[in-house]
């Protein structure tokens, strides 16, 4: 039992080291800890290392953007939304790519009966792979979503907005002071209505002084905000290396040499 807290108290006081990506994270998460107890020495200032890799092969290239790449959440009301999504880009003349949940094999069947509309449609594509290719993101104008993971690593990678589908009015979320934590205005667009949608996604299409000012937002927030940019990976592991060598003693202390 002795040896188990003071593991716990190696690896955070009970509460574990908490690896931030950027500096909203942060204060979120030193404001819950004021509220609800914390060490807030245990909140690491690290980064996102799964984009390490992802914007160090990521480039630009002539391309034509002419693709939304849509992700998929096998869920109602969702499924509705998506499918209402989908149809309107396709009858704006866009590539729609649409990326199915990998996270949830169990509803494949349902993806698969979901998408039958549009199988025969030359310019929709069903993803079922687990990682959009390189081709796929430069060829892309945007992502759309509701609040994957993937609508904050694209922005990144990418250096082109994605666009938040909401599910509600935006008179309502201000009615009811709704606040979404998620949201990054650098990064995200909010979508409330079908027509919205398609008028965003073809201003970042045509509207070249629009997408070079979403873009220099993304730049900024990625030099400003976001904490080791394409270095998480490198400052994780030299944290671990002097976490390591500054508690030896108590290692030693407790599990002994080892001989």
């Amino acid at each position: 039992m002795l040896q188990s807290v003071q593991a716990c108290y190696l690896v955070g006081g009970g509460g574990g080291l908490l690896v931030l990506s950027c500096k909203k994270s942060y204060l979120s998460m030193k404001e819950f800890y004021n509220q609800h107890g914390g060490y807030q020495q245990n909140l690491l200032e690290l980064g996102y290392p799964g984009l390490d890799c992802a914007l160090e092969e990521y480039y630009e290239t002539d391309l034509k953007r002419d693709s939304v790449i849509l992700l998929s959440l096998p869920k109602e009301p969702f499924l509705k939304i998506l499918a209402q999504s989908i149809g309107n880009l396709l009858e704006a003349g866009f590539r729609v790519v649409y990326k199915s949940h990998n996270g949830h094999l169990e509803l494949q069947a349902q993806e698969n009966a979901f998408v039958e509309t549009w199988l025969d449609n030359p310019n929709f594509v069903y993803y079922t792979k687990a990682n959009l290719e390189l081709e796929e993101l430069q060829r892309s104008i945007t992502m759309i979503e509701f609040r994957s993971s993937m609508l904050y690593t694209y922005p990144i990678i990418t250096k082109k907005p994605a666009l938040m589908l909401q599910l509600q009015s935006e008179d309502f979320y201000l009615k009811q002071n709704i606040q979404d934590n998620f949201f990054e205005e650098k990064l995200h667009i909010k979508i409330f209505n079908q027509k919205e949608m398609v008028e965003v996604v073809k201003k970042l299409q045509k509207n070249h002084k629009f997408f070079d000012f979403r873009r220099s937002l993304i730049w900024e927030y990625c030099k400003n905000e976001a904490y080791c940019y394409g270095s998480s990976s490198q400052k994780i592991a030299a944290f671990i290396w002097r976490y390591y060598q500054s508690h030896l003693p108590i290692f030693h202390q407790i599990y002994g040499d080892g001989n």
